[in-house]
């Protein structure tokens, strides 16, 4: 696998042979970021209609609507792969977990608390269903 941000990655797997990721944000910043919501990722073949289209130019049912899509950062034996995903800091999703409350300049920033905190599981199902989608593009 050659996922671009790498440090970012919580879990990756192979579903129906697609490779799948969970990231999350504050390990792209190591651990220096205030935002630790989940984002999904799924590995598109080199040869699929979608390897290489912009997010905004594939149509697919997922949590707030592709955010990226991002060709790899080097090639295996099926050629160059390219990701799209979907991330979890949407409204009325929160960007940290509960009972987090980060702080700028002493201040609380409380909107990031409020809302639904994605979980690693539930990112993986939303994963796997952008997948399903892949497969039967």
């Amino acid at each position: 696998m050659c996922f671009p941000m790498e440090r970012a990655v919580e879990k990756k797997w192979d579903f129906n042979g697609l490779q799948c990721v969970v990231a999350r944000a504050d390990l792209a910043d190591g651990d220096e970021g205030l935002m630790k919501h989940r984002c999904g990722y799924v590995r598109i073949p080199q040869g699929h209609k979608w390897h290489g289209k912009d997010y905004d130019d594939i149509d697919v049912s997922v949590h707030g609507g592709l955010t990226f899509s991002k060709v790899e950062p080097c090639s295996h034996v099926d050629g160059t792969g390219y990701w799209i995903g979907f991330d979890c800091a949407h409204s009325g999703d929160a960007s940290v977990p509960p009972g987090e409350t980060p702080m700028i300049g002493g201040r609380p920033i409380l909107s990031m608390t409020q809302g639904h905190y994605w979980t690693l599981e539930e990112v993986q199902v939303e994963t796997e269903q952008l997948a399903k989608q892949v497969l039967g593009a």
